[in-house]
């Protein structure tokens, strides 16, 4: 083979060997770049697996709380009555209606504005003119206009008399006059909610500590003697306080506070509530506890009406500023001076029942049954059967709606005042048709209030027709509440697919 033959085929061997070396890297190299491809394809699926995973948590967790939503709008515009046979709705109904009511009444939990000046301690003044526009008050008003209704803040204010001497000049059972008929409100009702007048546990006894007969009311120069004797005896009291004794002897006040006891409202004047205007009342209440919380930072959640002389519009007032009524249902009639007051106190030791007491430190004569009662129980050692504590704590209430050093309602187990039950409306066996028509205000009527036991109010009841429009009611809340459930839910797999 001719020379220039052979190296032609030997630079075609060298040629073609080079394009199978070079093939073969490129071989290697796709190789190797192929499991790089496929983890880009994997790392891309995996991120569209975890965005498609974070969208759907995402519009589940829109969906809850859409449902959430609705439930909470549910239960707070379906009124309460309508879900009675439901209790876990009725409750969360309550607690929503309870907090936004709070909201928009400014809320009972916050400190106590004080005012330019103050009215007298002269009881015999009532309090008017520059005193009744003071934000202290115009504010309250504001508050009770916008949560009592208008048919109670119109009932017709009492023409007074003297003393504890009133005319009443409305239905004294429609509006549940205490003094005429011995009515108590025991469940909410139509502006209001329920008062408080016994303790609920036997055995219980509520020992408070105020006056509804004497124009000059606790505390005085005669409280310490009955409060170092309750401390000696570890016994704690509820001691109802007027606002313009608490100006001219405010370290009692503090010494109560300081000792445990609880402190407790009784307007500023011990004038009879019903015999004045809408501001009138809030001006009494407010400047109570404007000089209170100026004495000893608490805003006070309880209140005794002087005299027990209230009714709804004096009830619906207190409520919407925070306040229960707190009243009794054993009177130890100790300001007549009769020498068997203290065989009435000493009968009250074989109760069966829970009760609230009526006792006072107004006078030295008072004074001196409430010690000499107290020394009664003591000398009776381990025998005595009654348990004493203060009527919030019987009734399982706080004893104030707000403490200053710690920003919150103290004295007691959780805040069970609801003020959005104002807008419930109830039936009670002292209701009459007239409920049912425009307010006629009968012929006055002549009351004078006597200081005796009261006798058990009638009990609560609700008609049988009332039960059906009840039950008719209740169906037809459950049917409100199923169609919103599907509506909302309708509304979340929308959200679901758009998102």
């Amino acid at each position: 083979m001719p020379l220039e033959t052979k190296g032609h085929n030997a630079a075609r061997v060298q040629k073609r060997n080079a394009t199978n070396k070079q093939n073969r890297k490129r071989s290697s190299a796709s190789e190797k770049d192929r499991p790089n491809a496929n983890n880009l394809r994997r790392s891309n699926s995996s991120n569209g697996n975890n965005k498609s995973a974070q969208h759907s948590s995402g519009a589940f967790g829109w969906s809850l709380l859409i449902i959430l939503a609705g439930f909470l709008a549910a239960v707070y515009l379906i009124p309460v009555e309508d879900l009675e046979r439901y209790a876990l709705t009725k409750r969360i109904s309550r607690s929503v209606r309870s907090y936004v009511g709070r909201r928009q009444a400014g809320g009972f939990g916050s400190p106590t504005a004080m005012p330019t000046n103050w009215p007298s301690i002269d009881q015999l003044q009532l309090i008017n003119g520059a005193l009744l526009t003071d934000p202290l008050v115009t504010n309250a008003m504001d508050i009770v206009k916008k949560t009592v209704p208008a048919e109670l803040l119109n009932i017709p204010p009492s023409t007074y008399i003297n003393g504890p001497t009133v005319t009443y000049n409305a239905d004294v059972n429609k509006y549940c006059y205490w003094p005429a008929t011995g009515c108590k409100r025991t469940i909410p009702g139509n502006g209001y909610i329920e008062d408080v007048f016994t303790c609920p546990t036997a055995g219980d006894w509520g020992i408070s500590y105020a006056g509804n007969n004497e124009r000059i009311q606790g505390p005085t120069t005669e409280t310490p003697k009955l409060r170092t004797l309750l401390d000696s005896m570890n016994l704690k009291a509820t001691f109802f306080v007027a606002g313009s004794n608490v100006m001219q002897f405010p370290n009692e006040v503090t010494l109560h506070d300081k000792s445990g006891h609880q402190v407790a409202g009784h307007t500023w004047t011990h004038h009879p509530l019903t015999s004045l205007t809408n501001e009138q009342i809030v001006a009494e209440i407010k400047y109570t506890e404007a000089i209170v919380y100026k004495t000893i930072g608490k805003r006070m959640a309880y209140l005794r009406p002087p005299y027990g002389d209230y009714d709804d519009r004096v009830r619906a007032i207190a409520n919407a500023l925070g306040y229960r009524i707190a009243i009794w249902d054993q009177d130890s009639n100790d300001t007549s001076g009769a020498p068997t007051t203290l065989d009435v106190i000493k009968s009250w030791f074989n109760l069966k029942t829970g009760f609230v007491s009526l006792e006072h430190d107004i006078t030295a004569g008072t004074t001196q049954f409430a010690v000499d009662a107290l020394k009664a129980i003591q000398a009776l050692g381990a025998t005595f059967p009654l348990k004493i504590q203060p009527v919030a704590t019987c009734n399982n209430h706080i004893w104030y709606n707000y403490v200053a050093t710690t920003g919150k309602a103290g004295g007691g187990p959780t805040y069970k005042f609801q003020q959005a039950e104002n807008m419930t409306t109830t039936t009670t066996a002292s209701t009459t048709a007239a409920e049912t028509s425009p307010l006629i205000s009968p012929a006055p009527q002549t009351q004078t209030m006597k200081i005796l036991q009261v006798s058990p109010s009638p009990t609560t009841t609700t008609t049988k027709g009332s039960d059906a429009i009840g039950n008719a009611k209740s169906n037809a809340a459950v049917t409100i509440l199923a169609i919103l459930g599907v509506t909302i839910l309708l509304i979340s797999d929308i959200l679901v697919n758009l998102l």
